[in-house]
């Protein structure tokens, strides 16, 4: 457990530090640019641990691949997902992006799992109008006392 919790922990730093970056190459370059850039990373990254898992990998993985349009869809909402933060990383700070991330996750988690599963979980909406609440609250208090920018 204690591993998992420490992958946990470099995952969401890596991500914090991966958007901050993207948005520093975004304002030297442009959004195309550092969205591009961010691909090609991840690609060749995740193609050099696949080449090196290749082996261990079981026979029947290949079978267990989910379908194209799966693979095409999610690089579609990744691509707006990047770009998206890339534009807002400057306008923002990095407590509040984080935080809007988590909350449009577990919202985008409770709708597809409607769509694909027919099921809905309470617990999910809840934790998320939760943190909303909490994120609407300190946003608030920050700005009655006069820390007013969102941004970083």
């Amino acid at each position: 457990m204690l591993v998992a919790i420490i992958i946990s922990l470099l995952a969401g730093f890596t991500n914090v530090l991966g958007r901050t970056l993207n948005a520093k190459l975004t304002a030297a370059t442009s959004q195309l640019c550092a969205t591009l850039m961010n691909y090609v990373t991840g690609l060749v990254v995740s193609g050099l641990i696949l080449l090196g898992l290749w082996q261990q990998l079981p026979p029947a993985a290949a079978e267990g691949l989910p379908p194209l349009w799966i693979l095409l869809g999610g690089g579609a909402l990744g691509v707006a997902t990047v770009t998206l933060l890339n534009l807002t990383t400057h306008r923002i700070s990095a407590f509040y992006l984080t935080l809007l991330t988590f909350v449009g996750q577990v919202f985008t988690g409770v709708i597809i799992d409607i769509i694909l599963t027919k099921s809905f979980s309470w617990q999910n909406l809840l934790g998320g109008v939760l943190v909303s609440a909490g994120l609407a609250v300190n946003l608030a208090i920050d700005r009655r006392d006069g820390k007013g920018e969102v941004g970083a």
